[in-house]
């Protein structure tokens, strides 16, 4: 009952209690936290210890956050604490109770061997917490002393501008928990969007809400509404399809409505309205239907800004009648505007700029400041990172961007956050997190307020490693997969990476759960990356799912889970079935009725021929190279060098609901206006229809009326370069939509329907004027005259789906002795006997060697080398690898050696005898060498391999002559009859070094390594070229 009435002492009490008695060691600095604590008073008496009988002890109003802080404390220790109610303590506890003090503070009290955690409301006990979980992390056992700590700034935030970019759900969960561990307050992000369903919003909304995190979702009116306004056309303004024209009542009313329709969705206190950049880069009064409406609304003094701020006003008012507070960027406030802002609405200030009210003047005005400077607080994707030392040593929240410093007043000056842009899309969501974690801690540090546990970031960089990563973050689990579409029957491949952050050894597991009847190679892995003390380990786990040929057609989840001492981490990949074509892709497409449909197999000539039986040929104009490797094995595509392809029949031509597709594999994702991928319109804009690719990597899709109307609707998934992809524009007579590798992208209502003209389709160059042309391989264009269903668009993309598992098959087909696609674990694949002969690469990893590269047949990976190397087992067979025989890699040169050159693949005696080379001389030729016991032949081909790209080389013996191949053609040849003989000191298979004394090693990255005891066929090296070069 004693420790029971201690919640009924005043603050002033409580302190008091913690008072050192005379004679008793002076208080001691404040444990090490991020944030640090803002006060520390030591104790005496009997310490706290965490143990396996330790409980959590709570009141029914605290139990979610307890049993919150217990999944916490079960990640951290691997005990799993139990959470009682309100009862007596006993050493060894966690007590949680509500107590009479200041707003946002929280007490700890580390006392007669129990932490009492005590707060006004759950939000700063739930802080107390999460400084408790962080000194667990250091000690099981914490000194007796306390705390009474609060922030000074109310605010403290991050925002991911989610609406181009797509962040699976556990990113989002692993976001934030990463914020709770260091008291971050605020999440926003972009809501009513494609990107994701307004459903999964609610999810992140409720878990956001677990942590005690605010979710604040935005969505950007009345500029940035390009997308809103693609079924609106007739809202934008002249010239402005991003902006609502504020000159029309409609426009109002369809902001309200769209922002009716989300907020009421969300349960925080919060919306936010965006509005900045409202005719970004223009006059507004350039547009006079503006003016004329302010002067009508607001007065004869009134600007044509004035439409923009009685807009915000209007939407306000919304909001408010909804029971939340407005938030909006500071850009758009103006001097010269007469209606004022509304002053309950929060100013999020970003950007000093000429016109604009500065930060002062609107806290002089009354209204309520977020620092959002983004010379200090802005992560841009591969482009500008925030700084964990700047913002340490630099950062104030009382100076605004421009360096304009305000008197420091947290009641008005809301606090800060870090922001994360994500075009161009040039980061994973692993790695914005890793670019997240340094600058996250130094703002939580800031925005804390209290004193600085180190003078600089020098200083305080070693308590980040300390403090660490949020203990259920520790193991992450992330997906990666060429596909989401795949037939029934057929496979697919993921790769799972999986990183381990803990401070020491974690034992795990990754298991994968799969739909019944659904199988995968690999069930269960142990965590390998996890077995060491070695802090941040990546490991990747390469997975094959094979789907049931009976499989009906739908979406299936794959769950990638991770399991350690915490609570299951799990990835969800989505996978699309779809029915396995009974044809071929020409008969498939022809099938379904195209309008044109041009294979792009044309061996020679500028005709470009139309195989949908309609004879609607077009022409092949200036640089194209015909021929090339497409998508799937056998298939002929066109390499556009410059050049691009027209079909001018009428035919193709849409006034209705219509189709275009193709695959495309783009050379690079360029900048300036993009690539034009299939456009058939008028100048300046109308007539047709266009896809095109931006700088970004987004699919951009037009329908064009008979008016000029610059609305389009923008894709979401990033298209990458250097990879096959399949690519289509839909419109079915009210909607518009794109898809991107056989699923849904992006789609919107639309009014606008596409009216007869007189362009051709142009294939890879921009409809009117024949501009910003595609770099890269075109294969398979079809336009149909009316809107393919989901449905059959995804089996055209199975039809032709570049797979892995092409590759392998058509390598195993070859019956390789040894197949090694340096991309597995234990970095060998193929038939088992394989597996029985060959065995795994012993030792694979000698010296430098890079795991994980992109490698050249998808998702496998690669090995790269910068001085290492890798070999087999000592083995019999390989030791008899005597008479014909082929060998062959896929080679990616980083640089070019001296003579003798650097070895590719080689198995052969000291000195020089009983074996087999293959390798690159210091001109960048391939050489091939067969060794028998006293004497030996070689051959250099004429091909020069250049630095940074993928080549397919093969060395093949007939018992006659001596070949090599580059990518699938003959590079050279000599008439010889020596054979290799037996190893007598039976050295190893060395991949990347020299066969007898593993010298002469490979710079660069190899891949897809195999050697058969039998000559390949040309037609086989070809077919396995091909087979790679259509990843």
């Amino acid at each position: 009952m004693k420790k029971l009435l201690s919640l009924l002492l005043s603050p002033l009490l409580a302190i008091a209690a913690l008072a050192v008695p005379a004679g008793a060691a002076p208080p001691t600095e404040p444990p090490q936290t991020i944030p640090a604590l803002q006060n520390w008073q030591a104790g005496t008496g009997t310490p706290f210890t965490f143990t396996a009988t330790s409980r959590i002890v709570a009141s029914q109003q605290l139990r979610a956050d307890a049993e919150t802080f217990a999944a916490d404390l079960t990640a951290l220790t691997g005990i799993t604490p139990a959470v009682v109610g309100e009862q007596e303590v006993r050493p060894g506890d966690l007590r949680m109770a509500i107590a009479h003090l200041p707003a946002d503070s929280y007490r700890l009290s580390i006392e007669a061997g129990v932490a009492t955690i005590t707060g006004p409301n759950p939000t700063p006990i739930f802080h107390g917490t999460r400084t408790v979980l962080q000194l667990l992390r250091q000690s099981r056992t914490l000194e007796p002393g306390g705390t009474l700590d609060k922030p000074k700034y109310r605010e403290r935030g991050v925002l991911v501008a989610n609406a181009e970019k797509r962040f699976p759900l556990a990113w989002w969960q692993t976001l934030i928990r990463e914020m709770s561990y260091l008291k971050y307050n605020q999440l926003t992000a972009y809501v009513g969007y494609s990107d994701t369903p307004l459903g999964r919003w609610q999810e992140i909304n409720q878990y956001a809400k677990r942590y005690h995190v605010q979710f604040i979702p935005q969505h950007n009116l009345p500029g940035h509404s390009a997308r809103d306004l693609t079924p609106r056309p007739d809202l934008a303004l002249p010239g402005k399809p991003a902006d609502l024209d504020l000159s029309k009542e409609a426009a109002y009313t369809y902001a309200e409505d769209i922002t009716r329709s989300l907020l009421t969705k969300f349960d925080g206190p919060w919306w936010h309205l965006g509005s900045d950049e409202y005719l970004h880069g223009d006059n507004p009064n350039r547009f006079p239907q503006l003016v004329e409406y302010a002067k009508a609304k607001y007065g004869p003094n009134a600007v044509a800004q004035d439409v923009h701020y009685g807009f915000v006003n209007r939407l306000n008012r919304l909001v408010t009648a909804n029971g939340k507070t407005m938030r909006i960027w500071n850009d758009g406030i103006t001097k010269t505007a007469t209606v004022p802002v509304d002053k309950d609405v929060v100013v999020e200030y970003w950007l000093e700029k000429e016109g604009a009210k500065t930060a002062g003047q609107l806290l002089d005005e009354g209204y309520r400041l977020q620092n959002d400077n983004p010379d200090y607080l802005y992560h841009d994707l591969g482009l500008q990172h925030a700084d964990g030392a700047e913002i340490y040593d630099r950062f104030k929240p009382n100076v605004f961007h421009g360096d304009e410093e305000v008197p420091d007043d947290p009641a008005r000056i809301l606090g800060a956050k870090l922001h994360v842009w994500t075009l161009p899309d040039l980061e994973t969501p692993d790695e914005i997190l890793d670019g997240l974690f340094a600058p996250m801690r130094s703002l939580a540090q800031i925005l804390w307020g209290s004193p600085k546990p180190a003078a600089d970031y020098a200083g305080f960089a070693p308590l980040i490693t300390t403090v660490g990563w949020a203990p259920q973050n520790w193991v992450r689990v992330s997906a990666q997969t060429r596909t989401t579409v795949v037939a029934a029957g057929d496979s697919v491949r993921i790769t799972s990476r999986l990183r381990c952050l803990a401070p020491g050894a974690l034992d795990g597991r990754l298991e994968v759960g799969l739909p019944a009847g659904w199988t995968v190679d690999r069930p269960s892995t142990p965590l390998p990356s996890c077995h060491n003390d070695t802090v941040d380990r990546a490991a990747p786990v390469p997975l094959k799912v094979v789907v049931p040929a009976n499989a009906a057609a739908g979406n299936y989840e794959v769950r990638l889970i991770g399991r350690s001492q915490g609570p299951d981490v799990v990835e969800t990949v989505t996978l699309q079935v779809a029915p396995r074509p009974a044809a071929g892709y020409d008969d498939v497409v022809r099938a379904d009725g195209p309008a044109g449909y041009w294979p792009m197999s044309d061996s020679s000539g500028t005709v470009l021929t139309d195989a949908s039986g309609n004879g609607r040929h077009g022409q092949y104009r200036e640089n194209v190279w015909k021929g090339v490797p497409g998508p799937s094995a056998g298939n002929r595509a066109v390499a556009l060098t410059g050049g691009y392809a027209e079909a001018g029949d009428p035919g193709v031509r849409a006034s209705g609901p219509f189709t275009v597709e193709g695959w495309f594999k783009f050379d690079d994702i360029a900048g300036g206006d993009g690539q034009a991928i299939l456009e058939q319109y008028d100048a300046p804009g109308k007539n047709g229809y266009a896809l095109r690719l931006n700088r970004f990597g987004r699919m951009i899709g037009h329908v064009f009326g008979a008016e000029y109307n610059p609305v389009y609707l923008q894709g979401v998934s990033p298209v990458s370069a250097g990879v096959w992809h399949h690519i289509a524009l839909v419109y079915d007579g009210t909607s518009i939509a794109t898809y991107l590798d056989g699923t849904l992208d992006a789609s919107s209502p639309t009014p606008t329907r596409p009216t007869l003209g007189s362009g051709s389709l142009k294939i890879g160059a921009r409809g009117d004027d024949a501009g910003i042309r595609m770099g890269g391989r075109v294969d398979n264009v079809a336009m149909y005259q009316r809107a393919l269903t989901p449905e059959e668009l995804a089996v055209h993309y199975v039809a032709a789906r570049p797979t892995d598992e092409k590759y392998v098959d058509t390598v195993n087909a070859s019956g390789p002795l040894g197949y090694w696609r340096l991309g597995d674990d234990n970095a060998v694949a193929g038939s088992a006997t394989t597996a029985a002969a060959v065995g795994r690469l012993g030792a694979p990893h000698v010296g430098a060697v890079a795991r994980d590269l992109p490698g050249v047949s998808g998702t496998d990976g690669a090995l790269g080398f910068n001085g290492g190397y890798a070999q087999t087992l000592p083995n019999g067979i390989i030791d008899q690898f005597t008479g014909p025989y082929s060998a062959e890699a896929w080679v990616l040169p980083s640089a070019l050696r001296p003579d003798p050159g650097q070895a590719i693949v080689e198995k052969y005696d000291a000195p020089g005898k009983n074996g087999f080379a293959l390798r690159l001389t210091g001109s960048g030729q391939v050489r091939a060498y067969t060794l028998g016991a006293a004497a030996q032949a070689s051959v250099t081909g004429t091909t020069k391999l250049v630095t940074g790209s993928w080549y397919h080389v093969v060395s093949v013996f007939d018992g006659s002559k001596l070949k090599i191949y580059v990518n699938g053609r003959l590079d050279g040849e000599v008439a010889t009859t020596l054979a290799p003989t037996a190893s007598e000191l039976k050295t190893t298979l060395k991949i990347g070094a020299r066969g007898d004394d593993a010298g002469q090693r490979w710079q660069g990255e190899l891949d897809e390594v195999a050697v058969y005891r039998r000559p390949l066929s040309p037609a086989e090296v070809t077919a396995h070229y091909e087979a790679g070069a259509a990843r």
